[in-house]
């Protein structure tokens, strides 16, 4: 089991209560300095699929590219699988290094959205006093979605889309899902453009919290997303950028993180 190295030999990486590895000083559990720390529990591709599955499932009514996707049993194994046999064609697996050389930002991009994720489970808006509850819940929300969103539909989509796959061979179909998925007049791309742009809203209707999208230029609607939805959305994108540092960008760092 891989286990992940950080630069300070004062922290511990631990598994968070939602699943998401956080970083935590080795005082705070009674650990001595310098000593070796405890692995981390690294989870399975089957919690992975289960996990995937629900959000699809999620958005399957209002994202039509993702109808053949959601039905998989396996969707993360099927992308991971993909992805792997891209990476095994000579033609790819060179354009991908070519790219990668000339765009080191990805992998970056990529390893400091894990660890932002990662140190979020450091917020826990149930701690915050009742009559700011509301609130300190919608800034967790928020700062989850925010850098999945921008850097999504950023280095990684640019990177999916690029010239490394344009010789790839016939198949790989849950993998053109995903770029589906991250497409420029897909619903990710309505909302990333959303966030982007600060041009959203968050209304409580009936208890329900609802995301608003609106049209940067006229103000009006152009969307609305159940808080769900929105967090199936970003759910989904980080299994991407999961899948994909697996393979491609730093083998064995993104699986033993989670975002449950």
């Amino acid at each position: 089991m891989p286990v992940p190295r950080f630069a300070d030999p004062e922290f511990v990486a631990v598994e968070g209560p939602n699943g998401i590895v956080i970083l935590v000083p080795a005082s705070q559990l009674g650990l001595p300095p310098n000593q070796p720390k405890p692995a981390i529990r690294k989870r399975s591709n089957a919690d992975k699929d289960a996990t995937l599955s629900r959000q699809l499932k999620t958005l399957a009514n209002i994202c039509g590219s993702l109808s053949d996707w959601a039905k998989s049993k396996k969707p993360y194994t099927a992308l991971l699988e993909d992805c792997q046999s891209l990476a095994a064609q000579p033609d790819v697996a060179e354009g991908v290094r070519v790219y990668l050389e000339g765009q080191p930002a990805v992998r970056s991009a990529a390893e400091m959205l894990i660890t932002a994720i990662a140190m979020s489970a450091n917020a826990d808006w149930r701690q915050a006093p009742e009559v700011l509850r509301g609130t300190a819940a919608r800034g967790w929300f928020l700062g989850r979605w925010l850098p999945t969103f921008l850097v999504v539909d950023g280095p990684i989509s640019r990177f999916v889309s690029s010239e490394a796959f344009r010789h790839q061979r016939a198949g790989a179909e849950t993998f053109r899902a995903m770029r589906k998925f991250l497409r420029n007049d897909s619903l990710f791309w309505s909302v990333r453009n959303a966030f982007a742009h600060w041009s959203f809203g968050w209304e409580i209707v009936d208890r329900q919290s609802w995301i608003v999208i609106y049209d940067e230029n006229e103000g009006s609607e152009k969307a609305r997303l159940h808080q769900r939805q929105a967090d199936a959305l970003h759910m989904v994108s980080f299994s991407i950028v999961d899948a994909l540092s697996e393979v491609f960008f730093r083998p064995g760092l993104a699986g033993a993180y989670s975002n449950k």
